[in-house]
């Protein structure tokens, strides 16, 4: 996967999931000027990550955060795990998809087989428990 075509289709694809779930959420792509959540490939050193995302604090310049309220994120998705892990297109975006979904304040859940926030390749897209938890957090 080429950064253009990340840029372009994969990462996109994967933010869109979400909109549409609550009214108080909608993520667009911005290409200029300043962003909340920034969404880019990038090389992993642990195989078994394929996609990361790190929180900055509102507390404090460039302060990555733990229980406070975030200002923005940092979403790296991991082209050479992926790759070395025969990703399709499809599973990429689920990767960001997730990743996207952690900086809408959603953890991971337990039962994997049930939503896009289970860690694995379980399911490829959001899905009812998914949509439930944001309703949840962010209202209808």
């Amino acid at each position: 996967m080429t950064g253009e075509y990340a840029d372009a289709y994969v990462i996109p694809g994967a933010g869109l999931q979400w909109n549409g779930i609550s009214s108080r959420v909608y993520l667009s792509r911005v290409t200029t000027g300043s962003y909340i959540v920034n969404a880019q490939v990038a090389t992993g050193t642990d195989p078994s990550v394929t996609g990361l995302t790190t929180p900055y604090c509102a507390s404090g310049s460039g302060s990555i955060c733990i229980n406070d309220t975030w200002n923005s994120a940092r979403i790296y998705g991991y082209e050479n795990v992926m790759a070395a892990g025969s990703y399709t297109n499809t599973q990429r975006i689920k990767v960001f998809t997730h990743e996207f979904g952690h900086t809408l304040s959603l953890s991971h859940v337990i039962n994997g087989s049930a939503a896009v926030m289970a860690q694995g390749q379980s399911n490829l897209g959001v899905q009812l428990y998914d949509k439930a938890n944001l309703r949840a957090k962010w209202g209808n």
